[in-house]
């Protein structure tokens, strides 16, 4: 259950709570569509490699902000900060599948 984020108390499996954590102000805009698009992966497979992401898919994020009804100004903003956590994000998932090998 830990695996999960679950732990027992009682005989009752309670979801465990990520500890806070701070953003700034001016981040809040890519923070919200990181939280919206997270799940939104390009994926590359075929032949006998396991399939790997590539990236976000974009036009999910654009649709993304344009439901958020955000201005253009701000989506390329946002974009580019969104461009610098795809790549952090996938740093990490690369490194976790190296880590598994």
């Amino acid at each position: 259950m830990a695996a999960f984020g679950l732990w027992r108390e009682s005989g009752r499996a309670r979801l465990r709570q990520p500890p806070p954590t701070e953003v700034y102000a001016h981040n809040w805009p890519a923070f919200e569509v990181w939280s919206a698009v997270w799940r939104q992966w390009k994926w590359l497979g075929g032949g006998f490699a396991a399939p790997v992401r590539i990236g976000l898919d974009w036009t999910q994020v654009e649709a993304v902000m344009r439901m958020k009804g955000m201005r253009k100004r701000t989506r390329a903003r946002v974009m580019n900060a969104l461009g610098v956590m795809e790549d952090a994000a996938l740093e990490v998932i690369a490194r976790r599948a190296q880590d598994k090998r």
